[in-house]
């Protein structure tokens, strides 16, 4: 398929990061290391001088997830006649995966500081473009200065990326736990951002693991044994709609990277917190990790740990 979705190869690189933080496996990624580094330096090529130009090409198609806004469906079987100039999650996710690059080179020991003259203007840059008269939330796009749009995960994006100013980070955290419509909502792909962006905060804990809950559990109660692509199941994508789908395995790493609490600080599990949110279940589990079995009970909120080798 001659057609690249830049966003896509940005995802690719945290998911590289990912990758090399639960497995250890530093040298199958060296190679790979050098892919992420071009992804970089070509996503830098769309700079401008302020922000990243949201590229204008018929081999790119300016994707983001499937909602009214961020799919740009007529960007890519149309001709596009508006040309649009600044894209928020494009800015978003350059700036998140430099982040990852950064903790990736660390762990390879490998050098990388290209591209971050660039990454500190879009630092510079981002929330004054895209904010609303408000100063509370941010459009996903800026039309030569005419802003539109507003979606979960573009906030999402800007949070995990450190663009927000912490004054503002509040109101966006409240807005994405307790939705009043004025955001586009995530679908459950993406729902996995939104719930890391929320999780920067223990605050709105309890909404994500009840939205997990709902969704996941509606599945279940629908008879599934298997998670779905989508939460319309089958009948999504004109009958089309996937009913095992890897994507849907988030629930499972939220519950034991949070609910349990076992997060690796570095790559492998070499060193590793055990850090459970605060919640009112006990619960107890097993993380399987290179390193060994971590097994965790959380009991009255506090969590007793032995690795098993």
């Amino acid at each position: 398929w001659p057609t690249t979705m830049p966003s896509f190869s940005l995802e690719w690189i945290l998911s590289l990061r990912d990758f090399v933080l639960y497995t250890g496996r530093c040298e199958e990624a060296k190679p790979l290391f050098e892919k992420a580094k071009a992804i970089l330096k070509k996503t830098a090529s769309y700079f401008d001088g302020k922000l990243l130009v949201a590229p204008v090409d018929d081999t790119i198609w300016n994707f983001y997830e499937w909602v009214d806004g961020l799919d740009d469906y007529d960007g890519l079987y149309q001709n596009r006649s508006i040309f649009r100039q600044y894209d928020a999650p494009l800015n978003a996710l350059f700036c998140y995966a430099m982040s990852a690059m950064k903790q990736l080179s660390e762990w390879l020991g490998e050098e990388w500081s290209e591209c971050d003259d660039i990454e500190l203007k879009i630092r510079d840059y981002f929330f004054n473009t895209f904010c609303d008269e408000t100063k509370e939330y941010i459009y996903s796009y800026s039309d030569f200065g005419n802003k539109n749009g507003m979606h979960e995960l573009t906030h999402a994006w800007a949070l995990l990326a450190g663009l927000i100013p912490q004054e503002n980070r509040k109101k966006m955290l409240d807005e994405l736990a307790a939705p009043s419509g004025r955001f586009t909502e995530c679908t459950l792909s993406f729902c996995i951002f939104k719930y890391e962006a929320l999780l920067l905060s223990e605050e709105h804990s309890q909404y994500v693991f009840r939205d997990i809950a709902k969704k996941w559990g509606h599945m279940l109660y629908s008879g599934s044994r298997t998670f779905w692509e989508t939460i319309n199941g089958a009948d999504d994508f004109e009958n089309a709609g996937s009913l095992c789908h890897g994507w849907a395995g988030i629930a499972a790493y939220f519950l034991y990277a949070y609910l349990l609490g076992v997060r690796p600080t570095k790559p492998g599990y070499e060193e590793y917190t055990v850090t459970p949110i605060k919640m009112k279940q006990n619960v107890s589990g097993t993380v399987v990790t290179p390193r060994g079995n971590i097994s965790v009970t959380v009991e009255n909120g506090k969590a007793t740990h032995k690795l098993t080798n």
